[in-house]
Formats: C-alpha cells, structure tokens, sequence
C-alpha cells in the first residue's frame, strides 16, 4: 500500500523548483516596479524667475525637491529677495498613470507670520502693534512628469511648467 502522504521524487522535484523560481520572480518584479518608481527617486533643484500672477508681481527663488523611495517628499524654496523666509512643505506622494504625480502637504513652514497693525482701526487704540497671523496649509498639487534625459525632470501643471536638474540620487 502506497501513503499519499509520502514525498515522491516528482513532488519533490516541483517543490524544489518552485523555491527557486518563485523568488527570482517575485525578485524581477520588485526591481521593475522598483525601477519605474525610483526614476524620480533622488534630489531635484530648479530656479524660478521673478514674474507676475494676476498683476502681482512674484519674487524669484530657488526650489528643491527630495523624493525618496518610501513614498514621501520633501520640498524647499528660497526666495531670492533680502530677508525672505525660507518655505517648506512635505508629506506622501502618489504616482499615477501614466504619467502624474500627486504631492499630498501634511507638514508645511512658516505656519504663522507677524503682520503689523497700522494706526487709524476703529475701536482698536493701540498703534502700530504687530499680530500673530496663521497661514493655511499650501494646497495639494498634481503634475504630469516628464523626462527629458537622465538628469532633467519637467513638471507641469495649470499654474505652468518648471524644469528640474537632478541634484542628488538615482
């Protein structure tokens, strides 16, 4: 009588084989969907011109974006005017097909500004006095990404399109 429960050579033979192909397949896939994600994985630094929006005028600056591979963002700007704050603001990112990404803002700075009280308010006899006034948080923003060689990402979105030179990373 024969046990069912028994390894036989076969059975053994396919489950060997399959302890080795199933991890170099699920290794391949990894390093594929890896791949088309790290491609904007790294440092990314553009400069922004002085312009106009809606009759204001804009000061120029400087804007870094880090994106790393767990899925956040980090980006900074530097006006270029004297005495300028600094600005930041990170959080998740999502890539969409085919071709877009998403930038979620949960943490953002300066969250507050001091803004000065000029003389001559109703009802409010103290002058010249400077207040603590809260900024909203910077809206979330999608683009649609694209490559313009190995080193160069542009990004655009209604409010226009800005070229990026890889600083940092792969």
């Amino acid at each position: 009588m024969k046990h069912s429960l028994r390894p036989t050579r076969a059975r053994n033979a396919a489950v060997r084989l399959t302890l080795l192909v199933l991890p170099v397949i699920l290794c391949c896939g990894a390093a594929i969907v890896s791949a088309q994600q790290n491609s904007l994985v790294g440092q990314w630094r553009t400069n922004v011109p002085p312009s106009t929006l809606q009759g204001v005028p804009i000061a120029g600056g400087t804007i870094t974006i880090s994106i790393m591979a767990s899925g956040q963002y980090d980006q900074t700007s530097q006006s270029t005017t004297a005495g300028s704050t600094a600005m930041m603001q990170a959080g998740p990112y999502q890539l969409v097909a085919p071709n877009s990404i998403i930038f979620r803002v949960t943490t953002y700075s300066p969250t507050t500004r001091i803004i000065l009280v000029p003389c001559g308010i109703p009802g409010d006899p103290v002058c010249n006095r400077q207040q603590v006034e809260n900024l909203p948080k910077p809206p979330d923003s999608q683009y649609v990404y694209t490559f313009n060689g190995p080193n160069t990402l542009m990004l655009k979105n209604q409010a226009g399109s800005y070229t990026f030179t890889r600083v940092a990373g792969q």
